[in-house]
């Protein structure tokens, strides 16, 4: 099974976590803070995974810990300009090569110019409020579908289709 990353601490980062959480995904969590990222998606989650998933999830402030991630998925809520680069470009220095770079963004242009391994980068928006998933033409047929097929493993779960999907927007839920 893939290991995912999720990088961020804003209302996407706990709605992918608790999708994934749902799907019992090997999951590492980024962010900035990690000990609060952890109790708040402890509320959120179902009694029926909160203790086993929270158990095993590798919460972290470290990219160092997305090494062996072979999906990091960028939920930072802010436009691609040169800090944000500067952080995409910060964790593709601590995965593999293969490793796919999924960021939560409508500039895919900026996006491939500015990371380093632009065939492993890939744009998340929402279209119809539905995650669509979208590369450029340099980007690898391979990371796509990587990333097509998470968003196909996370379809029907309840945190993505009542929880996940809108807040990937960044919409409120009511």
């Amino acid at each position: 099974m893939d290991t995912i990353a999720v990088v961020g601490s804003g209302e996407r980062a706990l709605a992918l976590l608790a999708a994934l959480a749902e799907s019992r995904f090997e999951v590492r969590s980024v962010s900035t803070q990690p000990d609060a990222l952890r109790v708040t998606l402890r509320r959120r989650l179902p009694s029926s995974v909160r203790a086993e998933w929270l158990s095993e999830v590798h919460f972290d402030c470290d990219f160092a810990s997305l090494e062996p991630c072979s999906i990091i998925v960028d939920t930072t809520e802010a436009p691609v300009n040169d800090h944000r680069v500067a952080l995409l470009r910060c964790i593709e220095g601590h995965v593999s090569e293969g490793a796919v770079l999924a960021v939560v963004t409508d500039e895919l242009d900026a996006l491939v110019d500015g990371v380093l391994r632009p065939t492993q980068a890939v744009a998340l928006s929402l279209v119809a409020g539905r995650p669509v998933v979208t590369g450029a033409d340099t980007t690898a047929p391979g990371a796509l579908y990587a990333v097509e097929r998470l968003l196909q493993e996370l379809e029907g779960r309840t945190t993505v289709t009542g929880f996940a999907a809108p807040r990937l927007a960044g919409a409120a839920v009511a």
